[in-house]
């Protein structure tokens, strides 16, 4: 393969790649976006063209990305500048919310460290950051944990980036309990449902329903009509282009979540019941939900029932649960909820009692035919299913 001739060079403030050309004397710039190795297929191209002589200068610009120059010595910047970078970036490459947090944490370490220089940071520094932020701004097992791990990605971006090398080899280390799994049980969601259905029959469906497939509160409340695939009776499902996990991986697939005759019935119900709009579930005044609404209203709800309250995820933590309960392999929950990895899924499992419960049934089960004289070995309850 014939080696390129020119190489990619990358903006530091906003991570774009671009490369130069020098066409009728006059030095061009192409932007090629943030993803290497497409930046570097289209280089191909670019000089296929190049060599040609069919390169389309419209594309190009005259002058430099403003933000090719260095900054400042990567030995001499401080903090505050790599940080403004750093969310210059986000602000360009990832959503509003994603960027709010990170932006949020940040400030913090700022104020704990003051404009330093980065070259200054170490490791006992870091480590003092993250006891401060346990001791004062968090109260559960994982306090501080967030804080910590959102400086870490900026230092490891600003590397990545050619800004200014990480300053320390290894990070503090973190301890990571497991989160607790927020599920309702069998006589919560049966006193939820009963109290909720004469009066609110479409706050109704939107619970029953997020428990039927395990939908996210951001895929159930951005729910539409083109999701709906409906093209062989019997077998219809859901189908999500873009969808969380999808973001996260290199290779973006497609998820689709099946569908039940009930939950099919809901979404015709609500579709019939609200002709007007795109969306499947809509609040009192037919407009899609917002997350704090959600939220507020699920939580007013488990108040009226008398139950604990509980935030909307653990609608999808039920039905992980439930899931786990039945003996479904863990591979097919995870390809329905939408995991990336299977450690995600565990969490169903190993916060089940239940399910705990029945494994070690079948261990007394068989231990008693063994000790009752009887070879034959029972069949364990609930075989998985693949």
């Amino acid at each position: 393969m014939k080696s390129r001739k020119r190489k990619l060079t990358r903006d530091k403030r906003n991570g774009q790649y671009f490369v130069r050309f020098q066409v009728d004397g006059v030095r061009k710039y192409f932007m090629l976006g943030t993803n290497r190795k497409n930046a570097q297929a289209e280089l191909v191209r670019l000089e296929r063209l190049h060599d040609a002589g069919e390169l389309d200068t419209c594309l190009a610009q005259e002058e430099p990305p403003v933000s090719l120059a260095v900054v400042t010595d990567p030995n001499e910047i401080k903090l505050k500048e790599v940080i403004d970078l750093h969310v210059d970036w986000m602000c360009a490459n990832r959503a509003e919310g994603t960027c709010n947090v990170r932006v949020h944490y940040l400030k913090h370490f700022l104020r704990y460290t003051g404009n330093c220089l980065v070259s200054s940071i170490d490791k006992l520094l870091l480590s003092s950051f993250y006891g401060w932020a346990r001791k004062y701004h968090s109260s559960g097992p994982n306090g501080g944990n967030v804080f910590l791990r959102n400086v870490k990605s900026m230092f490891l971006w600003a590397e990545d980036m050619d800004i200014c090398p990480c300053p320390v080899r290894r990070f503090p280390f973190v301890r990571e309990a497991p989160p607790e799994t927020k599920r309702f049980t069998d006589d919560e969601l049966s006193a939820l449902l009963t109290c909720v259905k004469p009066v609110a029959p479409d706050f109704h469906d939107l619970i029953l329903f997020a428990v039927l497939t395990g939908l996210r509160p951001q895929e159930l409340r951005d729910l539409r009509r083109k999701h709906f695939k409906n093209d062989q009776p019997g077998k219809e499902y859901l189908k999500f282009e873009e969808h969380k996990t999808a973001k996260m991986t290199t290779e973006p697939a497609k998820r689709t979540v099946p569908l039940v005759p009930q939950a099919v019935s809901i979404i015709l119900r609500q579709i019939a019941d609200h002709p007007e709009t795109e969306y499947i579930f809509t609040n009192t005044i037919g407009r899609p939900y917002t997350a704090t609404v959600l939220r507020q209203r699920l939580g007013r709800w488990c108040a009226r029932a008398c139950i604990k309250p509980r935030p909307p995820y653990a609608l999808r933590h039920t039905f992980g649960s439930m899931e786990a309960e039945a003996r479904v392999n863990q591979t097919v929950i995870a390809q329905i909820m939408g995991h990336t990895q299977l450690r995600t899924t565990a969490r169903y499992i190993a916060h089940n009692e239940e399910h705990h419960r029945k494994s070690i049934g079948y261990v007394c089960d068989r231990l008693n035919k063994i000790t009752n004289g009887n070879g034959t070995t029972p069949e364990a309850p609930g075989e998985e299913t693949e």
